[in-house]
């Protein structure tokens, strides 16, 4: 599914089924936060996303 999406990407947490929020949230929040620090809210590529940040100043 990757290969049909270019820019997508994946991440997984071992040990962890459909609740790694609940079985291992620190992880989560690292993969969350590695992700975030790259996201540009400007880019043209995250219209979706500035629109959010926007809209919840």
């Amino acid at each position: 599914m990757l290969a049909r999406r270019p820019g997508t990407l994946a991440a997984s947490v071992p040990g962890t089924g459909h609740g790694v929020h609940l079985e291992q949230p620190e992880a989560l929040h690292r993969l969350l936060s590695e992700f975030l620090d790259g996201v540009d809210p400007a880019a043209e590529s995250a219209p979706a996303f500035a629109a959010a940040a926007g809209a919840a100043g």
